[in-house]
């Protein structure tokens, strides 16, 4: 899949790239070893997740990555990009119209979103009804495939491919039996942050969220719920 989105965000050796929200940074990581003539400036939403990229970078030799701990809705920066790639990491879909200043005159963003085929959910904590829309990213948006785009002010869709829920499910299932091959080692470390009486219930509900996941994006073979892949380009182009 890391080779797939560099084949369709057309990244070649040689450009500034920008990933926002890259989490623990393995397409970060992947880019800048793939692509060493290009600088990587990647995101992460907290220190941890920048202290462990930094470090990955290190320990790989990796000089051409700059790791920065940020929020993708308040990051500021003036400089322009060849790319700009968002993964998993939609939040509110006006944020696009902000993508397109970050972008050089023929640049591209290129995006990944789990989404629905025809319908849209906001994902909030007060969904009492519905415990996987309060409890996957509340306060985000799981978009519809075509949701993407009714925002083309500042970029503009060129392409897009939906890819079947099942290889998602299948990613979800290797997690989740990864997850309970590892509960002693889990359980020790939410208890060093949350406590004896929290780490159970938390190692529970993460469970919880793997299982249905599986279950939702392999639904209907895939073709309920899957993964969309964007390529837009800067609508001043």
């Amino acid at each position: 899949m890391l080779e797939l989105t560099c084949q369709r965000a057309q990244l070649s050796d040689g450009q500034r790239i920008l990933e926002l929200g890259c989490s623990w940074g393995s397409l970060s990581l992947y880019i800048a070893a793939r692509y060493p003539q290009s600088h990587v400036t990647a995101i992460c939403s907290n220190m941890a997740q920048k202290l462990f990229v930094s470090r990955q970078c290190k320990r790989r030799g990796l000089a051409n990555v700059q790791v920065i701990n940020a929020n993708n809705d308040a990051f500021g920066d003036s400089t322009q990009y060849d790319r700009v790639l968002v993964v998993e990491r939609l939040g509110d879909p006006q944020n696009y119209a902000q993508i397109g200043s970050w972008l050089k005159a023929d640049g591209c963003c290129f995006a990944q979103v789990k989404c629905h085929q025809r319908c849209s959910y906001f994902l909030q904590e007060t969904a009492i009804d519905c415990w996987i829309l309060s409890h996957m990213q509340p306060g985000s948006t799981l978009p519809s495939m075509q949701l993407l785009e009714h925002f083309q002010d500042s970029v503009v869709l060129e392409k897009q491919w939906y890819i079947s829920g099942q290889n998602y499910s299948k990613t979800v299932k290797a997690w989740l039996r990864h997850h309970d091959q590892q509960r002693k080692a889990i359980l020790c470390l939410l208890q060093e942050s949350y406590g004896a009486s929290e780490s159970h219930k938390l190692y529970a509900k993460q469970r919880l969220a793997y299982m249905i996941q599986c279950e939702l994006f392999g639904y209907a073979s895939g073709t309920e719920w899957g993964v969309g892949h964007y390529l837009f380009r800067n609508a001043n182009s």
